[in-house]
């Protein structure tokens, strides 16, 4: 082994290995300094700088044939991780039974995710695809995952508010020296649902003090409920929307995916449409309080309004239709 000598006579070997050392080390010098300069140039990876600066760097970079296939989203079937470099794909999918295998474990569902993931980063700028599936009504093509009714069930769903307490006004006419008095008395509340028994008593709570007379006998009586309904409303119930979509936000994170094309906000007022089944309801409102799933799967998963207008959009084709023609036609079917 060969050490670098500080002063003296060196033999000629040891000036021809001086030489070599520092030309490998002022190449391997040169290296470093062009990688340090290059990371600097490349804004677009530094997290520190505001997005829009990141994104117009990025898109300088950029050839035409890698905004084409930033802006593609292949079906898993096609897609591989050879693919992916090649092409730039930005986005795979697995539409409805779109599966790695027939029952598949969520580990293959990882395995296959972080394949094609670094397929996307060899490529020259690095940019991560986004893999998204179909998670309508819980994480659906994955084997033994949790499985909720589709969308038109979940908009029958409601929520039964029944009063726990009820208070009766009754009144009496009281006959006394030739004169009607009216009393009125407040009942206690009652404590029991009508469900839980038919006969309720009830007590007066004060007694009233006739001016010609005392009164203070207290009543004491039994009503009967088998034909008095208590008041039951029926209400929209967004908060199990919620919990439906952290549980399928929950299962489909844990497949390495981050998102999801749901929910579908369409609504379906025209039974020909042939997925009605993915409409909550053909109300607005009800289709606008089921969308309360939408804070429940965004969590780190972006939620997206899956067809919406374009599906129902009266005579339009999905493709032809713009928002500025949705808005100014004037009898729209949808």
């Amino acid at each position: 082994m060969h050490y670098l000598k500080i002063g003296g006579g060196a033999d000629f070997g040891d000036q021809k290995m001086v030489r070599f050392s520092l030309a490998v080390m002022g190449f391997v010098a040169l290296c470093l300094s062009v990688a340090a300069t290059e990371a600097q140039d490349m804004k677009y990876k530094d997290p520190n700088l505001a997005l829009n600066v990141r994104i117009k760097d990025l898109m300088g970079r950029m050839t035409l044939e890698e905004k084409i296939g930033q802006m593609t989203q292949i079906e898993r079937s096609v897609a591989s991780a050879a693919v992916m470099n090649k092409y730039f794909i930005g986005s795979v999918l697995s539409g409805g039974g779109s599966v790695p295998a027939p029952k598949a474990s969520a580990e293959s569902w990882v395995n296959m995710v972080n394949d094609l993931q670094k397929g996307a980063l060899s490529t020259r700028l690095g940019i991560p695809m986004i893999y998204g599936i179909d998670a309508v009504h819980g994480h659906n093509n994955v084997y033994n995952a949790t499985i909720f009714p589709h969308n038109v069930g979940l908009g029958v769903t409601r929520q039964v508010y029944i009063p726990r307490t009820t208070t009766i006004v009754i009144v009496f006419f009281v006959a006394h020296k030739g004169y009607f008095h009216m009393w009125t008395c407040i009942s206690r509340s009652l404590l029991k649902n009508s469900r839980d028994s038919d006969i309720y008593d009830l007590s007066i709570e004060n007694a009233g003090n006739l001016k010609n007379g005392s009164f203070n006998t207290v009543v004491r009586l039994s009503l009967n409920f088998k034909s008095f309904k208590m008041v039951e409303t029926l209400e929209w119930d967004p908060k199990l929307l919620r919990k439906i979509g952290e549980a399928t936000a929950l299962e489909v994170r844990a497949t390495g995916i981050p998102y999801a094309f749901a929910p579908c906000i369409a609504v379906c007022r025209d039974p020909r449409w042939g997925r009605c089944y993915e409409s909550y309801s053909e109300d607005h409102k009800i289709v606008q309080a089921m969308t309360e799933i939408i804070p429940g799967l965004q969590g780190d998963l972006p939620a997206n309004s899956q067809h919406g207008v374009p599906f129902v959009g009266g005579k339009y084709e999905p493709a032809s239709l713009t928002f500025v023609s949705l808005l100014y036609e004037e009898k729209s079917e949808c």
